[in-house]
């Protein structure tokens, strides 16, 4: 069975939250609402509106107190974590020195596309599959891209883009990506796998899940595998 990416709908509450404080809807010093308003505005479970502010109070947007409730703070003057330049760069333009395009098809929405997009099975949508290749390294990742109906026409294409996936979407659809959610695991290559990438059946390769988010809702991702004895994925974060 394939695996489900875990689900995004905390980051629509986050998204929302943000929005009403910085547009003075919840002014600073009042208290958000209560999880069990939130609960019923939003549709979704107690669980999924606790971690949602729980992810706003360390980001700095509120603070909890006891017997009050969670208070709005002053927008964060500190910028936020970025995802790392190893991660984003897989949005990268599709330069015909390292990328291979193996297909373009618009199809019904398998399960896998239909989870990440948050879209139910059978719905059309493009997806797009790449290899890509380091120089004196040879293939260190094979990447699928899945887009919305919406969106799917400025990566229908089967040429390579000559632009930043996200950048070459926005201008095209006015869909501009405010998030990207991050999923990372390991397991064995499948045999289509370990051809395209030149590695054995019995080595480990890292999968990493990039959901471009707008307003909450995942509009495009790239979904992939990587040769991580080629190419590992270092980053560095701020610790505070």
């Amino acid at each position: 069975m394939p695996i489900k990416p875990p689900p995004v709908k905390y980051l629509r509450i986050v998204n929302a939250i943000q929005s009403r404080i910085e547009d003075g809807t919840y002014p600073v010093g009042t208290k958000v609402p209560s999880e069990a308003d939130l609960v019923r505005e939003f549709g979704v479970s107690r669980a999924t509106v606790v971690r949602s502010l729980e992810l706003l109070r360390q980001q700095g947007w509120l603070e909890g107190q006891q017997g009050v409730g969670r208070i709005v703070l002053d927008r964060p003057s500190t910028p936020g974590r970025r995802v790392p330049k190893a991660l984003r760069a897989m949005f990268a333009a599709e330069d015909p020195a390292t990328v291979t395009l193996l297909s373009v098809v618009t199809v019904p929405a398998p399960i896998r596309a239909a989870a990440t997009l948050d879209v139910p099975t059978g719905t059309p949508v493009v997806i797009r599959r790449r290899l890509v290749a380091a120089a004196q390294l040879g293939p260190v990742e094979l990447s699928t891209v899945y887009t919305r109906a919406e969106v799917a026409g400025a990566l229908a294409g089967r040429r390579l883009v000559a632009d930043d996936l996200l950048h070459h979407v926005a201008q095209r659809t006015a869909t501009a990506a405010d998030h990207i959610a991050v999923h990372i695991t390991a397991r064995r290559p499948h045999p289509a796998e370990a051809t395209l990438l030149k590695v054995d059946r019995r080595d480990c390769l890292t999968t990493v899940l990039l959901r471009a988010l707008s307003r909450g809702r995942p509009v495009l991702a790239v979904d992939a595998v990587i040769a991580t004895n080629r190419r590992p994925l270092d980053a560095v974060f701020p610790a505070m």
